[in-house]
């Protein structure tokens, strides 16, 4: 991936509210990827986000941010239905799972080790079943905490790695989206924000989400009620 080719996007939550999407296009940007979940709870400046990027046509897309003590099916649960909330649709970027240090854990279980990887795998798994397809945003230094699993390799990749000219990425794999840097742009009234570069991105499918349907999410309990177990210690401690 190189900058000169790529096209430039944000990603956006909560934090970044009173954002000017009028300069933000102006300045080059033509993506957004916006928080909908974290954990079990609804990020409440998803909506504002997501339709005010659609004014600007831009290209839109949702993530989640995993958090590995909550389970699987609550959090699964929750971004379907803010996925109905904010009106993602056959067309918007896949969903991405974001895997990363979670302050909101117990203590010893806040940065990730092997202890996530089944939990996250079926969480992106759920998400490739129902939207047809998945990213993981990981670094490679949490994907190596990770365990190196493959199964993060199996999906597109979204790398932050600020400040180099190229990142490095889970496996040495492509990724499909950079997350390059952090700061002020133009609309942005000088705060930081999180930019990203893409060569390409991949869409939910044509007519709409594949596999499960609303119904058989609320029954996925029985498939996938998994959290780890507050009383167990991250081995790296």
């Amino acid at each position: 991936m190189t900058a000169p080719s790529a096209r430039l996007g944000i990603d956006a939550s909560k934090w970044n509210r009173g954002l000017d999407y009028a300069a933000l296009s102006e300045a080059g940007v033509t993506f957004i990827i916006v928080r909908l979940t974290n954990g079990v709870a609804f990020d409440h400046a998803a909506a504002e986000h997501i339709r005010h990027a659609r004014r600007e046509a831009w290209s839109v897309g949702g993530y989640h941010f995993f958090r590995a003590h909550q389970s699987v099916a609550d959090q699964f649960d929750a971004f379907a239905a803010a996925d109905d909330a904010v009106g993602y649709e056959p067309g918007d970027i896949i969903p991405s799972c974001d895997i990363e240090h979670d302050p909101g854990a117990p203590e010893g279980q806040r940065d990730p080790t092997p202890l996530w990887s089944p939990l996250a795998q079926e969480f992106s798994a759920l998400l490739t079943e129902y939207y047809g397809a998945a990213q993981t945003y990981c670094t490679r230094y949490d994907w190596v905490r990770l365990g190196r699993p493959q199964w993060v390799l199996d999906t597109h990749l979204w790398t932050p790695h600020w400040g180099v000219k190229e990142p490095a990425t889970p496996g040495d794999n492509d990724a499909l989206i950079w997350q390059n840097k952090v700061g002020p742009l133009p609309g942005t009234h000088g705060a930081p924000i999180d930019q990203d570069l893409a060569d390409s991105l991949v869409l939910v499918p044509e007519p709409g989400p594949l596999g499960l349907t609303r119904g058989e999410v609320e029954r996925i309990e029985d498939i996938t009620a998994l959290t780890i177990d507050t009383s167990v210690r991250n081995p790296q401690q």
